[in-house]
């Protein structure tokens, strides 16, 4: 009964310890799962985490492009219709000149049109009254010739004597006037040619004055523009440059502290369950120790047993421990793996983000060299157009001159001329009357 009672004892012991064992197996397995759950939880809480940063930077990114590209486009039309603008205004401007410069030319040649009509009309009032007075000094002539005919005959040798020297006093005095009226016309007539030569002066300074205005204004605003434009685009590469050095300290500060909070919550989990596993030894090492005093009888004969159990729990602990150890040791490479590869991407956008900003900064850069090009070579073309019309213009003017000025000489001559011949018909007529007053003596 004894022995029964002590296989009994034995067999119920060993039965007992197998489900010991079985729990133990079983608490350890549900440990590592939940272990695992949890983990798998975290990082893919993480990742997703990465992901929707991921995703954010990107949509920040294509935005941020697509308002640039907006932006030069926007600049790019107002540029274009800045242009079109001034260019049309300039057409008006123009349009206004030459209207108004036509409007001067027809009023200078309305006004003097009228001043030679109104020479004219003064020179044939003055041939009228010449020939009203040689006709009225001729009918006097006659008629006191006819009267005193008598008279005549017997003086007519102190006549024609006094009539020779009056004769010479006479052509004297005419030559006189008539170097005189000569002098006094070419005098007027120089007069008049310093007057238009001093108008047209006065126009043309006032012309050029308000061209070189109007360029000034142009250059001064095309040279605001350009600074503007150029310090706009210093102060955003300045900002720029800060925002992505704030941007990468704060990555790597985000980097650091996520790093930091891992280590941290895995460092908790690992003493966690090292806590777990010391009060489960601890319970079992109760469990034992009661069986023990329990089965003082059981212990020599099982001390064997109890050593190879114990050193086959102490290789098991060390081999739970190295797989802990290499499963810490693994989940760490693959974060790490994942966070480098999140690093490669992130640079890999950055890289793009920067090539695309330097690529936009010389597109600007080769747009702002073209339009200054442009007006450069406009203004130049403007310059040299403007020149070939003040020459053009001063030729013009001359030839004006010299055709006013031959016009004028023509006239004179023409004047002249028929001062001579109403003189010689004056003579011829003086002399036809003489010889009629002989011939009838």
């Amino acid at each position: 009964r004894e022995a029964a009672l002590c296989v009994q004892r034995r067999y119920r012991s060993h039965r007992y310890a197998l489900q010991l064992k079985e729990d133990y197996r079983k608490l350890k397995g549900a440990c590592i799962r939940i272990q695992a759950v949890v983990r798998g939880f975290l990082v893919r809480k993480q990742i997703q985490r990465w992901r929707e940063t991921a995703v954010f930077l990107q949509t920040r990114y294509r935005m941020k492009r697509d308002r640039q590209h907006y932006l030069s486009i926007r600049c790019a039309a107002v540029v274009i219709q800045n242009h079109y603008r001034a260019h049309k205004k300039q057409l008006c401007q123009r349009q206004e000149f030459l209207q108004v410069k036509k409007a001067a030319v027809c009023l200078q040649a309305a006004y003097r049109g009228w001043k030679a009509r109104k020479k004219l009309e003064l020179e044939y009032r003055a041939a009228v009254k010449i020939q009203t007075a040689f006709r009225t000094y001729a009918a006097t002539i006659k008629y006191k010739a006819m009267v005193q005919a008598s008279i005549v005959i017997q003086r007519w040798y102190r006549a024609c004597e006094t009539g020779n020297r009056q004769r010479l006093d006479f052509l004297r005095t005419r030559a006189a006037v008539l170097s005189l009226q000569a002098a006094f016309r070419s005098w007027k007539v120089r007069k008049q040619i310093r007057r238009q030569c001093v108008a047209a002066t006065k126009i043309q300074s006032a012309f050029r004055k308000f061209m070189a205005l109007k360029k000034y204004r142009l250059m001064s605003r095309a040279a605001l523009t350009i600074q503007k434009h150029y310090r706009a685009r210093v102060i955003g590469q300045k900002q720029r440059q800060e925002y992505v050095q704030l941007r990468n300290s704060v990555v790597r500060l985000q980097a650091i502290c996520r790093g930091k909070t891992v280590r941290k919550t895995i460092q908790k989990k690992h003493h966690l369950a090292t806590v777990i596993q010391s009060y489960y030894r601890m319970h079992v090492n109760q469990l034992k120790y009661k069986k023990l005093r329990e089965a003082t009888l059981v212990i020599q004969k099982y001390f064997r047993a109890y050593c190879l159990k114990k050193s086959q729990r102490a290789i098991y602990l060390r081999t739970k421990e190295a797989v802990l150890v290499l499963q810490s040791a693994y989940r760490g490479m693959t974060v790490r793996k994942q966070l480098s590869k999140l690093n490669k991407a992130a640079a890999t956008i950055q890289a793009a983000f920067k090539s695309y900003l330097v690529k936009k900064g010389y597109e600007r850069l080769r747009s702002a060299a073209i339009v200054v090009q442009r007006r450069y070579r406009a203004a130049i073309h403007a310059k040299r157009q403007k020149q070939k019309y003040l020459s053009l213009k001063k030729a013009t003017l001359k030839m004006q001159a010299i055709y006013r000025g031959a016009r004028v000489r023509r006239q004179i001559h023409s004047m002249q001329q028929a001062a001579v011949c109403i003189q010689a018909t004056f003579k011829m007529h003086r002399m036809s009357i003489k010889y009629q007053a002989m011939r009838t003596v």
